[in-house]
């Protein structure tokens, strides 16, 4: 399957364009001092797709394991099933977890707390 890497990234970068809806939901480190909600955990699922899109390797990857066609990643905005994959699969590949984690700043934690959140497991906590 051959993908043009540039459009790729076009399209998802275009993605954070389009807000996502907040649940409402958070989660809170022991001190408050920052909270995930449902908008923050959409936006690194998101981040995580691009962080995908930016190696076709890793993007190909993701979508023989998964089984999701490019057409169906311009649905991940809206699409809770899509975004959990997202972050179980990033959480499945350590040295991409690592990597993602010193890319976009975010924490182990913090990429499991927003899966934890999207999957609708609500109790878990986190720290900065």
């Amino acid at each position: 399957m051959c993908h043009n890497s540039r459009n790729q990234q076009f399209k998802v970068y275009s993605l954070f364009i389009k807000s996502a809806e907040n649940g409402g939901m958070r989660l809170k480190d022991r001190t408050g001092r920052r909270a995930l909600d449902m908008q923050r955990a959409e936006t690194i699922a998101l981040e995580v797709l691009a962080f995908l899109a930016g190696d076709v390797a890793r993007l190909t990857r993701f979508m023989e394991v998964s089984g999701i066609a490019p057409a169906e990643l311009a649905g991940v905005g809206d699409d809770r099933a899509l975004q959990r994959g997202l972050l179980e699969h990033v959480l499945s590949d350590e040295s991409a977890l690592m990597v993602f984690c010193a890319d976009s700043g975010h924490t182990h934690e913090e990429v499991t707390a927003a899966h934890g959140l999207i999957a609708g497991s609500h109790g878990r906590e986190w720290n900065d």
